[in-house]
């Protein structure tokens, strides 16, 4: 750390190895598989374990579950799913729901340093999601769907996300091209970004359906086409819902903005990153 500092910093000593260790701290997969679920390092097995139906099952990385012909990893009702430093990688065969990984009702999975590329589906190119789902440090990127490029929440279902990155996902024909939220659905996010994901309609990067969400300390950036920004109704008012203003440059980029905002009377999402909320 003292090299890389003496090296490559111009800031003071102190200074730039607090910051090397956070960076180094970010940076470290959590892997560790919950007391009581069974251990797979084979991706294989742990897909056939969770095919059973039953039992809690953990794949601990690093490992890639390869996707093909539109054959997306199930985690059915009953069955508690984890997987840590796992990369899911998809051929681009469109699924029906769930591009790379599907969490059915009454299923659960839970994911650290987890990565969701190349999937594509009607619903949730990376994942469809209908049960509880929890990621952390986790990258839902280059994904396609007709809703959801990156991740669909249906109703009943509830994704908790926590430092992880929507990335040049895509919904060419629809809405939400980085995350939908279905009615009855639940999503919430803190100290995520939002960046380079785009739709056709609204929602390049989130758009709420009458679910309920909850953003804290949340970046939306590079959004592209006409839906960008989110589509979620913050308590009656309109304002961008971003941390740091210097990510949208409003208001030059406002008047974009004003136009990608669902209209309605409910409130459907509450931003708490920003403190004139």
């Amino acid at each position: 750390f003292f090299s890389v500092c003496a090296a490559h910093c111009t800031m003071p000593m102190l200074t730039c190895l607090l910051s090397v260790l956070l960076l180094a701290a970010s940076l470290t997969p959590v892997s560790g598989c919950t007391a009581g679920y069974t251990k797979y390092t084979d991706a294989g097995e742990w897909q056939a374990a969770l095919q059973t139906g039953e039992g809690s099952h953990c794949l601990s990385g690093p490992a890639t579950v390869e996707v093909v012909a539109g054959r997306s990893t199930k985690v059915p009702k009953g069955v508690s799913a984890e997987a840590h430093d796992v990369t899911f990688k998809g051929d681009g065969t469109k699924a029906a729901n769930g591009g790379l990984l599907l969490v059915d009702n009454g299923a659960s999975f839970k994911g650290s340093a987890v990565t969701f590329t190349g999937g594509k589906a009607f619903n949730g190119g990376g994942v469809f999601v209908m049960g509880a789902m929890t990621c952390d440090k986790c990258n839902f990127q280059n994904s396609q769907a007709t809703n959801g490029g990156g991740a669909f929440v249906n109703a009943g279902g509830s994704l908790t996300c926590s430092s992880c990155n929507f990335k040049d996902n895509a919904a060419p024909e629809g809405v939400a091209g980085g995350l939908m939220v279905n009615a009855q659905g639940t999503a919430t996010c803190t100290s995520c970004v939002f960046e380079g994901n785009t739709a056709m309609g609204p929602g390049g990067d989130i758009y709420n359906n009458g679910g309920a969400m909850t953003l804290t300390q949340v970046s939306f950036k590079e959004c592209a086409g006409a839906g960008c920004g989110s589509s979620a109704e913050i308590r009656g008012r309109r304002r961008p819902p971003v941390c740091s203003p210097a990510a949208y440059r409003w208001p030059s980029r406002w008047p974009l903005l004003r136009h990608s905002y669902r209209q309605s009377s409910e409130v459907l999402a509450v931003f708490s990153c920003c403190p004139w909320f």
